[in-house]
């Protein structure tokens, strides 16, 4: 043999989509995830209807929810804190092992992938290292569901969503560093 090649793993391609919030890759691997569920693959809206039937099927709160798409980057959708919670909740709980990587590989505050340039200001920067989230930024819209530690070492989940700022870039940093503002209060916080 002269050689040979492995790909990464679906859990490392996996990581790498979240990390860095590549939506293109997150609709293959929709898709392929869909097809190895025996699923079709092959209509507009096929990734959208697997992940309500996976949703639904986990308990999840879907009350709200308008995708079309597996990444959120088509126009009018629209995801509930409800829902995001309750995908988080399933993770962290336990109720699913798969989710649990995933959210042990979320963007770390201040240190990786799409949070890397985030909670930097003095108002933030003493919690870099503690929260961890997945970004969502669009041109109205922008938010942060993850995991955090409060003062009193007690683990914390939060869904953060923002809209209504001006459609500008700098609307958009505002909106960020509010975001990491409440985030960071939350990992301050003693909440017993």
């Amino acid at each position: 043999m002269l050689g040979s090649i492995e790909s990464a793993t679906y859990a490392e391609v996996l990581d790498f989509a979240i990390d860095r919030s590549e939506n293109a890759l997150t609709e293959n691997l929709t898709r392929q995830a869909a097809f190895t569920a025996g699923r079709s693959t092959t209509r507009q809206g096929d990734n959208a209807r697997f992940i309500r039937e996976r949703l639904t099927a986990d308990g999840v709160p879907t009350a709200g929810l308008v995708i079309t798409d597996a990444c959120g980057l088509s126009p009018g959708q629209r995801a509930s804190a409800d829902t995001l919670s309750g995908v988080l909740r399933l993770a962290v709980t336990g109720a699913d092992d798969e989710l649990r990587g995933v959210v042990a590989g979320l963007p770390v505050a201040g240190l990786s992938g799409t949070l890397t340039r985030r909670f930097q200001a003095k108002a933030t920067q003493d919690v870099v290292g503690l929260p961890r989230a997945k970004t969502g930024t669009l041109r109205a819209g922008s938010s942060l569901a993850g995991t955090t530690v409060d003062a009193d070492g007690r683990p914390l989940t939060y869904v953060l969503l923002v809209d209504g700022f001006p459609r500008t870039y700098a609307g958009t940093l505002r909106a960020r560093a509010a975001l990491d503002r409440i985030v960071a209060a939350l990992t301050r916080c003693g909440c017993r």
